[in-house]
């Protein structure tokens, strides 16, 4: 590698003196035979000024070209993804009040078979079984031989609870499965004594 007098490698311009520059030189650059060097990345070089013999550019970035573009994007792609969202939600809603439904009309039903049981204990057994979900389901109890309350064994009682699913929403007005009601029901034998 070259060296100068002072021992000094030249600098990356090319062969400038070293040192501090004379009072009557112009402070430039000295010319070089190497291209100007680019900016790596998505900005490009835009019109540029010069001054004191150094090129100033200023940089205007590719990106800002795209903001249109990727507005018009993300138009036609943010509803769809929110009624991804959403529907993702209300149907996670519906199973979880249909699974509490299921749970409540099952223990509601093992007490409607068992002797001496009124409507009062069966709706007890509900609200115990729903305590905190927020959700009161209408109650519908029935039997084949008519009155589930003096139904002997081995007749059925059947337990159906029904709800709105406008009243269990998260979503306030449910847009995928608004008014439609979330049903369970639970069915076994009777054991009351005939």
């Amino acid at each position: 590698m070259r060296r100068d007098a002072a021992g000094c490698r030249p600098c990356r311009g090319g062969d400038r003196p070293s040192g501090p520059p004379d009072p009557g030189t112009p402070l430039t650059d000295p010319p070089t035979d190497r291209p100007p060097r680019r900016r790596a990345g998505p900005c490009r070089p835009g019109p540029g000024r010069t001054g004191r013999g150094i090129d100033v550019r200023v940089q205007r970035c590719a990106a800002g070209r795209r903001g249109g573009a990727a507005a018009v994007e993300m138009a036609l792609v943010l509803p769809v993804f929110l009624a991804l969202i959403f529907g993702t939600i209300e149907a996670a809603r519906l199973g979880m009040v249909t699974q509490l439904l299921n749970v409540a009309a099952r223990e509601a039903c093992r007490t409607a078979v068992l002797p001496g049981q009124t409507e009062a204990a069966v709706r007890g057994r509900i609200d115990s079984a729903l305590i905190g979900s927020g959700i009161t389901p209408a109650i519908r109890i029935s039997s084949p031989a008519g009155d589930w309350t003096t139904a002997p064994a081995p007749n059925r009682i059947t337990v159906r609870l029904s709800v709105p699913f406008d009243q269990v929403s998260w979503l306030g007005d449910p847009f995928a499965f608004g008014g439609r009601d979330v049903v369970a029901e639970a069915t076994m034998s009777s054991e009351k004594d005939g």
